[in-house]
Order: C-alpha cells, then sequence, then structure tokens
C-alpha cells in the first residue's frame, strides 16, 4: 500500500513569495519539477538545503539530477550548475539528448553551467597532504556567479571522495562544502553510490546531507524495476514508502496514489453517454454512464468482454469523438478482423484518426512502464474514451499489489484527463468475474457482470449491473448475444418453466405460443357457447312476451266485455226501477 500523500502546500504561499518558492511554516521549498516527486515531498525540496540522491548502477541518479537543473532552467527560470565527476561534458550533452534536452542551448541561454572533474587530476599528490576542497569551491563559485544560479547538482560525488584516505577530514570538508554552497543561496541535489551495508559508500554521507532520496533498480521475475523513496528530508513532512518509478522519453516518470491535485480532479459531470448498445443502456436509469466514469466489465473467457469494449469506443467515434483502446492480448488488426463478424468496424475509425488501437504485451516491461507508456499515449491523441482490455493480464508481470497500484494510479490519471474508462477484466479459471482478482471493483463507478449459463446442452451469454453509483439500474439478469448485425441484449425470457435462454427459449416460447391459442380456443369456443345460450335465451324471451302480450289484450277485452255488460245491467235496474216510481 502507498502511503497518503502530504498536502501540496503551494495554493497557500503568501503573496511576494517567488513563485517557485512555497512557504513550509518556516522552511520555504523550491519545486523539484517532477510533479509525482513534489507530491511525495508536499511541494519541493527545501530550498538552500542539501539533498543526497543514492543507488545502485542504472537507478537514474544522474538523470534525477539532470531533471532538477533541466526543470528548473525551462520551467521555473531558475539557472543552475552541473558538476560532474565522473562523465566528461560530451558524454552528458549526448546522454541528456536521449531525454529531449538540450544542454548546449541551456548553456547559450545563459541558465545552465557544466564542469567537469577530473578526478584524478584533482587527487593527484594529495594523499600524502592536506585535503580541502577550496579549488573545487572557486570553480563553483564562479560557474554559479556566472548564470545566478538557484539549483547545483554535484554528479558522482563518490568519485570525489574515494580518491582521499582520512576520513575525517573528508568529513569536514565535505560538511564545509555543502554549508558554503547553502550559504550562496543554492539548493543542492547531490548523488551518490549505494553502500553494500548502508545507503551510501562511504556511511556518512547521508548523515551530513539535509535529505535522502534513494533509488533501487532490481530484477524482478525478469523485469526491471526500478523505485524511489525519500528516506528523509528536514524541515518538511514527506511520504516515506517506496514508490515505482521509470525512466520515459521525457524523463523520470512518477504517479503516485492521489498525485492528482485538488484543482485539477475532474468535477462530477452530469452529462450520460451510450454504452453504444441499446440493451445496456435499458439496464441503466438514465440510459448510459456518467462521462468521466470508470467502468469495469468482469467475467471469464468468451462472454463478450471485448466486444463490448469496441461496440463502446465505436459509439464514441460515432458521436464525433475521440477515443482509444489499449489491448493486452490482440493486435489492432486482430481485434478490427474479429469484430466485423458481429458489425463492429473498428478500421473505419482506425483510418480516418478518431481511434487509437495500441497493442501492449504485458511481459515486455514492468506495470509502471506500461502506465507511462499509456499515459503518454492519452496525452498525445487526447481522447474521450478509453479501453483496457484485459487489465487481467498484467498479473503475469508483478504482484497483486503492485498492479493495484499501478491501476489505481491510471484510474486517478484518466480521471484527471476526463476519460471515460471501460476496463475489461478476465475471471480465473472456475470463476464468474463477480470476484475481482485484482480488487479494482471498487475503484470503478460502473461493475458489469458477463457469464455463461449452461442449459439444455448449450451456453448462453448473460449480463447484469452490479453496481453504478449515482444512478438507478437493472437487477435483473438480461440475455446477452452475438449477430451478425451486432450486439443485442434483452430481457431473460420467464416462461411456465421458468427462465430459459438460447434456443431453449425458442422452444419455450413456441410452447408458450400453443398453451396460449389452446387457452384461446377454449376461450372462444366457451363465448361462442354463452352467445349461442344468451340468443336463445332472449328468442324465448321474445316468445314469451309475443304470447305474454296476446293472453293480455285477451283478458283486457274480457275485462272490456264484462265491464260492459255490467253497466247495461246496471242501467236496466236503473229504468225499471223509475219506471215503477
Amino acid at each position: 500500500m502507498e502511503a497518503t500523500l502530504p498536502p501540496n502546500p503551494a495554493s497557500s504561499a503568501p503573496e511576494g513569495d517567488p513563485p517557485t518558492e512555497v512557504q513550509r511554516n518556516r522552511v520555504s521549498v523550491t519545486p523539484f519539477g517532477i510533479p509525482g516527486l513534489d507530491q511525495i515531498l508536499g511541494g519541493g525540496l527545501p530550498r538552500r538545503r542539501a539533498v543526497l540522491a543514492t543507488g545502485g548502477a542504472g537507478s537514474g541518479k544522474t538523470i534525477l539530477g539532470l531533471e532538477f537543473l533541466i526543470r528548473g532552467a525551462t520551467q521555473f527560470d531558475e539557472a543552475g550548475v552541473l558538476v560532474s565527476f565522473e562523465e566528461s561534458r560530451d558524454e552528458l550533452v549526448e546522454n541528456a539528448a536521449g531525454f529531449g534536452w538540450d544542454i548546449e542551448a541551456l548553456e547559450r541561454d545563459g541558465s545552465l553551467r557544466v564542469v567537469c572533474i577530473d578526478i584524478q587530476g584533482a587527487a593527484q599528490g594529495v594523499e600524502t597532504g592536506k585535503f580541502d576542497l577550496a579549488a573545487l569551491s572557486m570553480r563553483i563559485d564562479n560557474a554559479a556567479a556566472g548564470v545566478n544560479a538557484k539549483r547545483i547538482v554535484l554528479d558522482g560525488l563518490n568519485n570525489l571522495l574515494s580518491a582521499f584516505r582520512d576520513e575525517q577530514q573528508v568529513r569536514t570538508e565535505l560538511l564545509g562544502l555543502f554549508r558554503h554552497l547553502k550559504n550562496e543561496g543554492l539548493t543542492i541535489v547531490a548523488t551518490g553510490e549505494r553502500g553494500i551495508n548502508g545507503e551510501t559508500r562511504l556511511g556518512f554521507e547521508e548523515y551530513l546531507a539535509d535529505g535522502l532520496i534513494v533509488l533501487t533498480h532490481r530484477i524482478d521475475g525478469r523485469i526491471a524495476k526500478r523505485t524511489l523513496r525519500v528516506a528523509k528530508c528536514r524541515g518538511i513532512a514527506h511520504a516515506t514508502d517506496e514508490f515505482p518509478i521509470m525512466l520515459g522519453n521525457s524523463g523520470i516518470v512518477l504517479f503516485p496514489i492521489g498525485a492528482v491535485d485538488e484543482a485539477d480532479e475532474f468535477a462530477a459531470c452530469e452529462e450520460i453517454i451510450s454504452t453504444g448498445v441499446p440493451g445496456l443502456d435499458a439496464m441503466l436509469e438514465p440510459g448510459g454512464f456518467y462521462r468521466g466514469g470508470s467502468i469495469l466489465i468482469g467475467g471469464a473467457a468468451g462472454t463478450g468482454k471485448s466486444s463490448l469494449g469496441a461496440r463502446f469506443v465505436e459509439a464514441a467515434c460515432e458521436r464525433g469523438e475521440r477515443a482509444i483502446l489499449f489491448s493486452f492480448e490482440e493486435s489492432p488488426a486482430q481485434m478490427a478482423r474479429n469484430m466485423r463478424t458481429i458489425s463492429i468496424d473498428l478500421q473505419r475509425w482506425i483510418d480516418n484518426g478518431a481511434l487509437e488501437c495500441r497493442m501492449i504485451r504485458p511481459q515486455s516491461d514492468s506495470p509502471e512502464a506500461h502506465l507511462a507508456t499509456m499515459m503518454d499515449a492519452v496525452r498525445r491523441h487526447d481522447p474521450d474514451v478509453a479501453v483496457l482490455d484485459p487489465i487481467s493480464a498484467l498479473t503475469t508481470v508483478g504482484h497483486d499489489d503492485e498492479i493495484r497500484s499501478m491501476l489505481a494510479r491510471m484510474v486517478d490519471f484518466f480521471r484527471a484527463s476526463r476519460l471515460t474508462t471501460m476496463m475489461t477484466n478476465l475471471a480465473a479459471g472456475g470463476r464468474t468475474g463477480e470476484a475481482a482478482e485484482l480488487a479494482v471493483s471498487s475503484l470503478a463507478d460502473a461493475w458489469i457482470l458477463v457469464r455463461r449459463i449452461e442449459q439444455n446442452a448449450e451456453r448462453n451469454n448473460i449480463i447484469q449491473v452490479l453496481k453504478s453509483r449515482g444512478m438507478s439500474h437493472s437487477n435483473s439478469l438480461c440475455e446477452f448475444d452475438f449477430t451478425k448485425d451486432g450486439i443485442a441484449v434483452r430481457e431473460a425470457y420467464i416462461g411456465v418453466d421458468g427462465v430459459v435462454l438460447g434456443s431453449a427459449r425458442h422452444a419455450a416460447e413456441a410452447k408458450d405460443r400453443m398453451r396460449a391459442a389452446q387457452r384461446q380456443t377454449t376461450i372462444d369456443a366457451s363465448k361462442a357457447e354463452l352467445q349461442l345460450r344468451e340468443q336463445e335465451l332472449e328468442s324465448r324471451i321474445a316468445e314469451l312476451r309475443l304470447s305474454h302480450e296476446a293472453q293480455t289484450r285477451r283478458l283486457e277485452a274480457a275485462i272490456r266485455e264484462a265491464e260492459d255488460a255490467d253497466g247495461a245491467e246496471r242501467a236496466a235496474r236503473d229504468k225499471i226501477a223509475d219506471e215503477r216510481s
């Protein structure tokens, strides 16, 4: 695990300080110029202090010193002096050119002075006399005054010290040299060989310096790895863990976790971008992922992880964006050929420059070298989306904690670069992908699981959203299929007999349709019989109504006839009664 970096105090520097100095309580610091190293140091090296960088052959000591001067001259307008005790001026110029540094141009501009010391000449005849560095101090003073230097590098200091045998005198003179240079306003970086039993060759140099940076260069699993550790730095808080570094095309690359300044961090974005697969978009409530997020696609071999990644970059190119795809297994030509079978045309976008496909052999370099390669490619191509396929391939070139550390720094860098990143992870044999071996699922904003289910003597793909921060998403398993027309994601079919996939889905659908047809036939027959019965009932009702009406008319006629007869009879009686009276 890497330590939490000390806060960068640059934003709290009091007004009026020089732009290259940062006030740290009572200690002002000067930026080293290497972003990650300045983060580890909490802003930079203590100003007017001596820092010793030690390490074995090939660990990058001279490069570290050179970069301190180059960046000081080119980025912070601070001139410097390079004092070399082991290389000639021509060698230094040639070696620096390999990193794109033009020492001769800086000398012409008056921002750098190179002083090469002939050790054999300097030490000749001194063994029997008194050792002092007065002549050396004078040469350095003249060189520093000539360019108004603020920085100085003493490269190969052990070559000077080992030429003399009086250890006590050497200690006294070296301490005096450091004090003299600091009093002259110089910030010192001295480089020296690492000792057999300690951090320094002679065993006392580290105690005379205010700071100690330890560089290592070792072989691990046939892969060369370099590290940097700030063992001490008086007057400032700093991280003390060992950080991986590499020598890139333009110097030392060091990108610790948390090396992105807060001011550069990517603010939460509300914009939604499509995955390129409508069915997968439908599983996410907003219809896609948040721009600038990181997505992990996990699953076993053959489950479609690479296809999802390829479709993701193609969709970005279709939107008019730029994309980059890092493949750790297939060449760009292989991937373009394979994706054509599912109607994903990567070659079209490669040809017009919207898509850059890079194949990286994991075994070819260390994880840090791969990280530097990807960072450099992202800076040059300036993409909107990136795909890494698969990150699990990196497990062959480092320990799990190294890979996790590298991936964490990569995610930090991609987020700071405003990149939406999709990573695929190949699950180990026998696993489904839900157990992420690299423990990167916590780094991802969204986690998609793809896997295969054996059913009815065939294998079928399913896809599920395990998490997607900041949005609602489907919890259902969906069927995931590849056709000549592209990638299809649809809801799993739930029939009478349960969830079925693949060809069994078609059989289940036909069976369910047959059952539905039979039920419909029964329903239709029952409805017809009911209608017939209703018609028969209505007919009988009509007959009864007619019979009722006829009976009603007959009875009404009989009633009228009886009423008429009764009326006539009463009239006759009334008439007879009238006649008698």
